[in-house]
């Protein structure tokens, strides 16, 4: 899985570094982090199935690479995907306050998004909205032994496709013709669908854009 993500990678990028040459198509390459809001409620606890119910606020890192096509100086349309790493977090048991420490899941996301520009020229700073899939990435079962000592299983889940939605804003700082500095912070969210809880984020990224615009 890991092999056929780094190729699918690198033929992205080859592919876009290659649209890129043509006026009005910019690619970027960025990284940041994913900031995690807390999610889940006690109320949901249900012993022998639920007895971990919330999940922590989290900052996993999170890479990206993103392919926009300008129609004018102030509209935009992009394709964006996002890589997010796992992180560690301390999951509660609220009937005995047992803990377990346990690894977040890897999310791939592929979102189409309508950039919005506030101005024109080299600095432009930029509204975006939009949607796609968040993908669960090589998701496994874990088997763990929580601080008093009882072993616990967590599955993976039953959906590893969910429906996401993001606004934002941005900024392109150009420092050339044919690159520059990319800014960008999404709010991003997963409705709450399949049983799972609603899962929210701010997804914060810098790094550089190619292209001509």
């Amino acid at each position: 899985m890991r092999k056929l993500l780094a190729l699918s990678l690198l033929v992205a990028v080859m592919v876009s570094v290659g649209l890129a040459q043509e006026k009005k198509n910019l690619v970027s390459l960025f990284g940041g982090v994913n900031s995690v809001f807390q999610y889940g409620s006690e109320d949901d606890y249900v012993s022998g199935e639920n007895d971990f119910p919330v999940t922590p606020a989290h900052n996993p890192l999170s890479f990206g690479l993103s392919f926009v096509h300008l129609f004018s100086s102030r509209f935009g349309l992009e394709l964006d995907g996002r890589y997010t790493l796992n992180s560690s977090v301390t999951l509660a048991d609220p009937s005995d306050g047992d803990t377990v420490d346990v690894d977040t899941l890897k999310h791939a996301g592929l979102t189409l998004n309508a950039l919005l520009f506030l101005s024109g020229g080299s600095f432009r700073p930029y509204l975006t909205l939009g949607g796609g899939g968040d993908f669960v990435v090589n998701a496994k079962e874990q088997t763990l032994t929580t601080r008093l000592g009882y072993m616990v299983t967590f599955a993976p889940p039953a959906n590893k496709v969910d429906l996401t939605a993001n606004a934002g804003v941005g900024l392109l700082l150009g420092f050339g013709p044919a690159f520059g500095l990319r800014l960008d912070v999404r709010y991003i969210f997963l409705p709450k669908t399949g049983g799972h809880a609603l899962i929210h984020n701010v997804n914060a990224m810098a790094g550089l854009f190619f292209g001509v615009f």
